[in-house]
């Protein structure tokens, strides 16, 4: 990624960011972006709407991180996207102090990202990103009904694992993915003979999660 800001004065000027895909990074840094007037910058993603993980959402699931770390509140405690400004928003900021969570429920920051996903400008849903072209210091990005021209490009790899055809028939019992989770999630649901409770703990990068679902009784 080259690094290159520069102020415009013409509309037709090269975005300074340009962002594929529309995870939580890319969303973090689109809400950063949105405080610093001079920096242009445009987020991509195929799909037609912001969804978190959505084979995860297991009942009783909680985040074991803090929920001060959200999207911003780290590194712009006064943005207006922040978890708590999420639940002000939807009148709940007491209710979610008097219920005392000794962690945020999966479901409901799940619900949060895609609140500021609705209403964070500078996103585009459904446009997928056919090829990219690095020249002259610009990168190219071309979708089905036009381009985007950039100085600086940021790429969310996402947690869905891309298997290559050449490598499919290798793939066996030590492929790890979110698929995991997405079955654990159907099992739990058809299985009501299973009681107590089942722990397990999932990193990814800073983040980590603890999974505890309580079975049909």
């Amino acid at each position: 990624m080259t690094v290159a800001f520069a102020r415009r004065d013409a509309i037709n000027e090269p975005l300074d960011i340009a962002g594929i895909g529309i995870g939580p990074s890319n969303l973090s840094l689109a809400c950063l972006f949105e405080a610093v007037p001079e920096i242009r910058s445009r987020f991509f993603e195929r799909r037609d709407s912001f969804d978190w993980h959505p084979g995860m959402m297991m009942p009783g699931v909680e985040l074991q991180s803090s929920f001060l770390k959200d999207l911003v509140t780290p590194v712009l405690p006064t943005s207006r996207w922040s978890f708590v400004s999420y639940l002000v928003a939807h009148k709940r900021l007491y209710a979610f102090l008097n219920a005392n969570y000794d962690a945020v429920p999966r479901q409901e920051f799940a619900r949060y990202l895609a609140w500021v996903a609705n209403g964070l400008d500078g996103l585009r849903f459904g446009t997928e990103i056919r090829d990219v072209e690095h020249r002259d210091d610009r990168f190219f990005l071309r979708f089905d009904n036009g381009q985007e021209e950039a100085r600086n490009l940021v790429i969310g790899t996402g947690s869905s694992p891309f298997v290559p055809d050449w490598a499919k028939t290798v793939s066996g019992r030590r492929l790890l993915s979110q698929q995991r989770g997405q079955i654990a999630s159907q099992w739990s649901r058809c299985c009501p003979y299973r009681r107590g409770r089942r722990r397990s703990k999932r990193r990814r990068g800073r983040r980590s999660l603890a999974c505890r679902s309580r079975f049909h009784e």
